[in-house]
């Protein structure tokens, strides 16, 4: 049997049998069939669906670092042509974090900056993992703070936009480590405080942005969730024997 044509009106979706007028089916949504699966069309659909290097996650990376809040309800809203929705987001953020990673391997020994590989705690760790903190973060503060402006499914939307974000904000400073004089990272205590800086001043401008709290209320409920959400998973984590490689950055001499 050939492969389907095109052209042809009166081919079927091959999933429900409905009549198809144009690349997808109207009524589930599966793709036209064209031809057989290509090497190079498996590949391109797999950074399409997984890496996203395209300009859908620019536009969302854009959105995510100037108004983290707007992005997260535009999306809930059903605003989300051009950009990326977040479990994409989050994962080619990680993908993007483990790119920046390499290249601090190769350039550290060639430029002698020692220094920049102690950022890569803070883009280690198990990538599950980090998705799990993003979670249990969104789910803490619906805990702590009750409904409000929204729930639970609407908050985990907004905190894997802004998980994936600052470990994107992280994932510079190791580059920057390598590019500046001075080794930045020379003191682990300093790596840890710059990362947390930066996760506690993203988050309280991105929950501003989104909850609508005046910017002191916005700061001592990010720090209040930071502190218990960090403080449980690592207890967590020395309980299951496992802390040093899933919260690298609170290790380290």
């Amino acid at each position: 049997m050939g492969a389907p044509n095109s052209k042809d009106s009166s081919a079927r979706c091959p999933s429900c049998g409905t009549a198809l007028v144009g690349d997808y089916c109207h009524s589930c949504g599966q793709q036209r069939i064209k031809y057989r699966l290509t090497l190079r069309e498996f590949y391109g659909d797999l950074a399409r669906r997984v890496l996203r290097f395209d300009r859908a996650l620019l536009t969302t990376l854009s959105r995510a670092l100037r108004a983290p809040g707007v992005l997260a309800e535009d999306y809930l809203a059903g605003r989300r042509k051009g950009i990326l929705d977040p479990i994409h987001y989050y994962v080619s953020s990680i993908f993007m974090q483990l790119i920046a990673a390499g290249l601090t391997r190769l350039g550290a020994p060639l430029l002698d900056r020692p220094s920049a590989l102690n950022w890569l705690g803070t883009i280690g760790g198990i990538v599950a993992f980090r998705m799990i903190v993003a979670l249990w973060m969104g789910t803490l503060w619906r805990l702590l703070y009750g409904p409000m402006r929204h729930n639970l499914a609407e908050a985990l939307v907004f905190s894997l936009y802004a998980f994936g974000t600052i470990g994107n904000l992280w994932a510079l400073l190791p580059l920057i480590d390598l590019a500046v004089p001075v080794a930045l990272g020379a003191s682990r205590a300093a790596v840890l405080g710059v990362c947390l800086t930066i996760e506690l001043a993203y988050l309280t401008f991105g929950v501003r942005d989104f909850g609508g709290h005046s910017l002191r209320s916005a700061l001592w409920r990010v720090a209040l969730v930071l502190v218990i959400g960090y403080a449980t998973l690592y207890i967590l984590a020395r309980f299951l024997g496992i802390a040093e490689v899933m919260l690298p950055p609170v290790h380290g001499d």
